[in-house]
């Protein structure tokens, strides 16, 4: 699995590299985030809201789908709020996560996801 994250926790981080030999890629800002979506293909792209607004996190969520037409885009969220929720699955993430959820966790779920959109793909 090709994976990007952007501003994930460093225990998040590890949680990946342990249970992925593939290729993780992982950014802090959204700028270095915005070259890698443009210059290579992921197959999962995960994202920490970190409290960003609501038109941020779906402008950029737009921009995810946009150059990558064929990813699973997972939101890690700190927030309850529908509107962001449904504005985030809406702009084409596949799931949001509400924090805190512990990394062992998210990286099952980011597996499962993965698979299954596989499976919806073929």
């Amino acid at each position: 699995m090709l994976l990007l994250g952007l501003r994930l926790d460093n225990e998040l981080k590890l949680e990946f590299e342990n249970n992925f030999e593939n290729e993780l890629t992982f950014v802090d800002n959204v700028v270095d985030f915005m070259d890698a979506i443009k210059s290579k293909k992921y197959e999962v792209v995960l994202v920490d809201e970190k409290n960003s607004k609501e038109d941020v996190l779906i402008n950029l969520i737009s921009k995810i789908i946009e150059f990558q037409k064929r990813v699973v885009v997972i939101v890690l969220g700190e927030t309850s709020n529908l509107k962001i929720i449904a504005g985030s699955i809406k702009a084409g993430a596949y799931d949001y996560i509400l924090k805190p959820e512990n990394p062992e966790n998210i990286v099952k779920i980011v597996e499962k996801s993965f698979k299954d959109y596989k499976v919806m793909a073929e």
